[in-house]
């Protein structure tokens, strides 16, 4: 058995250390849509930016079932043979999803992406989490990886934005499938092929709880990102069918969880308040990503390129830097969670009320920056903040459990949800402002015919989309006012007093199982992994 690491004992430690960081970030990063380019893509196919909004989501799906297996079927591998399939893997689904002019084959693609990406970040987060923090150290791990992690997917989208501009959206591909071929041959070449823990069988999957997790997480997928376009309920039949179809698969997974040995989901871990927080937490944080649906129509009508608005949300990464020290001074003096939600969310509602006084027709780009800062650093305090909540108190097989449904809440759910609100929003607004603006018109006007009929209604689209998008962006500050609210008036566990109820039961002899402390160990490391891989 070898506990040295990962590579063979003749390479330099810092060399060590620098091909962890190396694999890791194309691996971290690797996904089946790019948001950034996804206008050129949808363009380029002639298919619905619906169809490839469902690729991107798919993906998450794949991480949320690969997170409740990996832990099972990871011990029957080596960690070479795991990486090396994990990039091979990788590199071959990135060439088919770049060549392919099959919407169903790039559906198919993200979602064995996502799944197949999962075991390869256990691999390597799990050593690296100890590089950041050696003494094993939660809080000060969040701090420094979830900021590292965040701001490498802003570059990342501004260099595939610029590549796809310059180039083309099949470029972006065949150069991740290069880099992920060339990560392959670096673990072949430095990584040894000894096994890092004892040998064990692989543990007893419930498989019929996975096909039906995935199947409802499709189908709700299906439900949010096709609502618009589907006409709503009252229109389509194919979304009655899908949330008929969700219904009865929830149910069936319910059931199959209650009465199977080994469920897939542990249902229990979900009557824990600080999960159930969490999950309300991240869901309200939905809200705010999801803006990136009004910032696409006002960039829209400033006439910014893709790269443009990729280059404005590079305005975030100071923000989330910034995230990082203010967790780290928070950690450190042990402040309470309610203070870093109430700075987070309080970000957010700044964010929100700058844009609602901003949205204009013509505006400096500079003036943008700010608000785009103020996001960044809501975002990295919630996934600091509400990650080391959520994690703190639970036992490492409760973590696994409740990751899934938590992980899918942050990056899929709630974006999803509010997006598909915003979008319904955005369009009926903008029929309502024509409808206003164009009440007192009449093509027999002197005003009118001087101005060219034919051109008027462009702008009076315009400024209907622009009254559209400040009235949202206003009623998101009113719902941000009543978070704050709810935040300042939530029960959140006292994480500091955990600690003097640790150390008594300590020094009475007590057993302290089922109690969690602020620090990760051998036991949950690989629980925490998959915590801030995804």
């Amino acid at each position: 058995m070898y506990k040295e690491g990962l590579f063979h004992s003749w390479i330099p430690k810092p060399v060590q250390i620098t091909l962890m960081f190396v694999l890791a970030l194309p691996l971290l990063t690797v996904s089946g849509i790019y948001t950034a380019n996804i206008s050129d893509m949808y363009s380029g196919l002639g298919t619905l930016a619906e169809t490839l909004t469902f690729a991107n989501y798919a993906s998450t799906v794949g991480m949320m079932v690969g997170i409740g297996v990996v832990l099972k079927i990871k011990p029957y591998f080596k960690s070479k043979v795991i990486l090396l399939i994990t990039f091979i893997g990788l590199g071959l689904l990135s060439l088919i999803i770049g060549y392919t002019e099959i919407p169903e084959v790039i559906m198919l693609c993200s979602l064995l992406l996502g799944f197949i990406k999962i075991f390869g970040m256990i691999e390597l987060v799990s050593p690296i989490m100890f590089i950041i923090s050696p003494k094993g150290d939660r809080g000060a791990f969040y701090a420094v990886f979830y900021p590292l992690i965040l701001s490498a997917g802003q570059f990342v989208g501004y260099l595939t934005a610029t590549t796809s501009y310059k180039l083309n959206w099949h470029v972006v591909y065949l150069i991740a499938a290069m880099i992920l071929f060339a990560c392959a041959l670096v673990c072949t070449v430095f990584m040894h092929n000894k096994w890092k823990a004892r040998w064990t069988p692989i543990q007893k999957i419930d498989w019929i709880g996975v096909g039906l997790f995935t199947v409802a997480s499709l189908l709700l997928n299906y439900l949010l990102v096709y609502t618009k376009q589907q006409g709503w309920f009252y229109a389509s039949m194919n979304l009655k069918a899908a949330l008929a179809g969700f219904v009865v698969v929830v149910a069936l997974f319910i059931r199959r969880q209650l009465t199977v040995d080994i469920p897939f989901i542990p249902l229990s871990v979900f009557g824990k308040r600080n999960v159930v927080t969490a999950i309300i937490l991240f869901s309200l944080m939905g809200m705010y990503l999801a803006t990136s649906t009004l910032q696409s129509a006002f960039t829209s009508i400033l006439k910014y390129d893709t790269p443009t608005n990729a280059l404005l949300n590079l305005a975030m990464v100071p923000g989330i830097i910034l995230g990082g020290c203010v967790a780290s001074r928070w950690f450190k003096y042990e402040w309470s969670t309610r203070s870093i939600l109430l700075i987070a969310y309080g970000c957010f509602l700044l964010y929100t009320v700058s844009l609602y006084f901003l949205v204009s027709p013509v505006i400096e780009i500079a003036y943008l920056l700010l608000p785009i800062f103020l996001k960044g650093l809501g975002v990295a305090l919630v996934y600091i903040g509400g990650g080391f909540y959520f994690a703190n108190s639970l036992q490492p097989m409760q973590l696994m459990g409740a990751y899934p449904i938590v992980i899918g809440i942050r990056s899929f759910i709630g974006t999803a949800f509010f997006s598909a609100l915003f979008s319904w929003g955005l369009y009926q607004l903008q029929w309502d402002g024509i409808t206003a603006l164009a009440t007192e018109m009449d093509a027999m006007d002197p005003w009118v015919q001087a101005s060219g009929g034919a051109q008027l209604y462009p702008s009076v689209q315009t400024q209907a989309t622009l009254t559209a998008i400040k009235r949202l962006f206003g009623y998101i500050a009113l719902a941000s006012t009543l978070v704050l609210i709810y935040i300042a008036l939530h029960p959140f566990y006292r994480l500091q007093h955990r600690k003097l109820i640790l150390a008594r039961k300590r020094f009475k002899g007590e057993p302290i199982a089922g109690y969690r402390t602020d620090s990760f160990d051998d036991k949950d490391i690989a629980a925490t992994a998959v915590s801030v891989s995804t």
